[in-house]
């Protein structure tokens, strides 16, 4: 296997000496002058923080909320001034809050099985959608908790899971990954669960959809039968467009909003720890954004600046 050399700058860094920030993700629009941050979380021992990173390959991480705070998952209003994030209880009891972008003000929503996850913003900021349950399935709420709706219905006992929800850029469509016999493939519906589409009939399989800013293609994680992880851009219809096969594993792909480039997760070997990347959507320029000697990070998303 063929090593991959970070191309940054590479400081050395331990959860616990890492300094308090705020801000937070992707907002679908372009907007003149907006610049984001790489957000994602990273875990030591039991507690898992939602950190940042400066735009710059190799800058230091900064914690989103205070210190101590359980946030994994995180995902960002457009307009930045919410978080959406997932608390691990007891039991491994999972759960959905948001709260202002520096942590005040936190509240839980979705249901109350305690199996909920991957929480995703609508465009106008006002619903997110998630996955929850054991098979999953995708539900929707509003953003006060209210309007809990279940979007796909699958029968019992179950056959499929529905998981990871990507809201498209306009609001029209919900993108997420359906397990139909044995594998993942890549499937949309509108936000109320109607005109279900499948993109994707493969041997592999593919989750973790983000779209691009235009909303004309989707990167996705592409796993094979040979269990490879690499990320892979598809049009929207799902058709593969470029598959970014690259060393090691990777997981976790998130559009910038600008277009520019793709962050994902990645690892050299099964014993190394989750590191952010970047890479251009063309493929080029891969480069690592975490420090070597960081504790790992993962689901990356991209943070608009206030």
């Amino acid at each position: 296997m063929r090593r991959w050399q970070p191309g940054a700058a590479i400081v050395a860094l331990t959860l616990t000496a890492i300094a308090c920030s705020d801000e937070r993700i992707t907002d679908p629009g372009e907007q003149p002058g907006s610049t984001w941050d790489l957000m994602f979380y990273a875990t030591s021992g039991n507690l898992s923080e939602t950190m940042v990173l400066p735009p710059s390959a190799g800058g230091f991480p900064e914690r989103i909320f205070p210190v101590g705070r359980f946030a994994m998952q995180a995902a960002g209003s457009p307009d930045g001034t919410r978080i959406a994030y997932v608390v691990r209880g007891p039991n491994d009891a999972r759960r959905i809050y948001v709260a202002d972008r520096d942590g005040r003000n936190p509240r839980p929503i979705g249901t109350e099985d305690g199996l909920d996850g991957w929480p995703a913003w609508s465009p106008d900021g006002n619903r997110i959608a998630f996955q929850s349950g054991s098979p999953a399935d995708i539900f929707v709420v509003n953003v006060d908790g209210t309007g809990l709706t279940r979007l796909t219905q699958d029968p019992l006992p179950a056959v499929t899971s529905e998981v990871n929800p990507a809201w498209s850029p306009d609001g029209t469509r919900i993108a997420f990954a359906g397990n139909v016999n044995g594998h993942f493939d890549i499937f949309t519906m509108r936000p109320d669960g109607s005109d279900l589409l499948r993109l994707t009939d493969t041997p592999d399989s593919e989750v973790e959809p983000s779209w691009s800013p235009a909303g004309d293609r989707l990167v996705v994680r592409r796993v094979s039968l040979a269990s490879e992880w690499d990320i892979v851009v598809l049009a929207a219809n799902g058709a593969t467009l470029l598959p970014i096969a690259l060393p090691g594993w990777q997981s976790a792909p998130a559009w910038k909003p600008d277009g520019e480039s793709i962050a994902f997760t990645s690892r050299l070997t099964l014993d190394d720890p989750w590191q952010v990347w970047s890479v251009a959507p063309d493929g080029s320029g891969a480069v690592q954004q975490t420090p070597a000697n960081f504790t790992g990070g993962q689901r990356p998303g991209w943070l608009r600046r206030p």
